[in-house]
């Protein structure tokens, strides 16, 4: 499993999830607080399954090159780096 939830997104999963644990074992909210346990558990391992999927279908869709937009609104091609393993 390679980590693909950064520092950022990985404390805002954490602290997201135990909120809505809290509140579902407070009574605050209902059943549905307890889902929190999704996204504090992928904030804890650094890995999120969604990712992984999400990225092979953004290839598929266009495996040629990846588009960015630097600072100054110059659009800049980036050829496609391989993945480890293919």
């Amino acid at each position: 499993m390679k980590a693909n939830v950064g520092t950022i997104d990985r404390v805002l999963r954490i602290v997201v999830g135990l909120v809505l644990m809290a509140l579902a074992a407070t009574g605050t909210v209902g059943w549905w607080g307890w889902l929190g346990a999704i996204p504090l558990a992928t904030g804890l391992f650094r890995f999120c399954p969604a990712y992984t999927l999400l990225e092979d279908i953004a290839w598929q869709v266009q495996p040629q090159a990846v588009l960015r937009v630097d600072p100054i609104g110059r659009v800049i091609t980036l050829a496609r780096s391989t993945k480890a393993g293919e």
